[in-house]
């Protein structure tokens, strides 16, 4: 009978084992998960500043030929202040646009960071249940070896001291 409990025991700890195991396995693929899901925002990101950017230098050039053409048509020449303030707008359109892609590369940055967070959280998680499954199998291992060895299982029964030595 008491080997039948030494069974259960060697189950139970490699039933243990394998949870532990399992359990860092799927930490380690979510966080992987959450790594290129990171990515992908960040490509998002940077897609959708792209189309930003596009559509406000679009309107700037509408709005640049809307203004030429209004010095135009009022006779004036693009000299002098005319010039001067077509000048600001285009150094104004391009620091905007500027703007636009540096704001979505700084999101992008956090996106990334926060994926490669992730990736490393899965990664250490996985590590360390894999430890904590090969802790489980010595812990069973030596348990089930020190009872085995106290019942003389493994040859002679040790003997314990008692007080009335």
């Amino acid at each position: 009978m008491a080997v039948a409990g030494l069974i259960i025991a060697a189950v139970g700890a490699a039933i243990s084992a394998a949870g532990a195991a399992q359990q860092s396995k799927y930490q380690k693929s979510m966080g992987e998960y959450q790594s290129k899901v990171s990515a992908q925002n960040a490509q998002q990101v940077m897609d959708q500043a792209a189309g930003e950017e596009a559509s406000f230098r679009k309107k700037a050039r509408a709005q640049w030929g809307s203004n030429i053409a209004g010095i135009g048509a009022s006779g004036m020449r693009m000299q002098g202040s005319p010039l001067l303030i077509m000048s600001e707008f285009e150094a104004e359109t391009e620091k905007e646009a500027g703007n636009i892609t540096s704001g979505a590369l700084s999101r992008a940055g956090d996106y990334m960071t926060q994926g490669s967070m992730y990736g490393a959280a899965g990664k250490n998680a996985y590590s360390q249940g894999m430890m904590g499954a090969g802790a489980t199998l010595l812990q069973g291992a030596s348990s089930i070896y020190g009872t085995g060895a106290q019942k003389g299982y493994w040859g002679k029964a040790k003997k314990t001291k008692t007080n009335n030595s």
